[in-house]
């Protein structure tokens, strides 16, 4: 499976805690960079049917999950405690842009003695 401009893959709920039994689907979140498709629409791009449990997934831009903590805090604070991610793992964007201006800055010369 490729998913252009994918960033992070976590999983959360019953998987994530260790609490799954029979009937349990495995809960992921998916981040990308960006997404010209609504939310809704946006796990049409995943081949869930390939996985061998049931799974549901959240399709989130860089940009929505960084606001999520405002638009929904109680459940970004269950995202917090739950989620483990399985490939990536999504940077705030001024920690990214601090350490790709910190690679383009030249390092400072250290201080002579008198």
């Amino acid at each position: 499976m490729r998913v252009l401009g994918l960033v992070a893959v976590g999983i959360f709920g019953s998987y994530a805690r260790g609490d799954w039994g029979v009937g349990s689907d495995v809960d992921l979140i998916v981040i990308v960079e960006h997404s010209e498709r609504p939310s809704i629409e946006r796990p049409i791009d995943l081949p869930l049917e390939r996985l061998p449990v049931p799974a549901d997934a959240l399709v989130y831009t860089r940009a929505e999950w960084e606001q999520l903590p405002q638009v929904n805090p109680h459940f970004a604070s269950v995202l917090a405690r739950e989620v483990v991610w399985v490939y990536g793992k999504p940077e705030p964007t001024e920690k990214r842009a601090g350490s790709e201006r910190s690679h383009d800055r030249p390092e400072p010369e250290p201080a002579s003695s008198p």
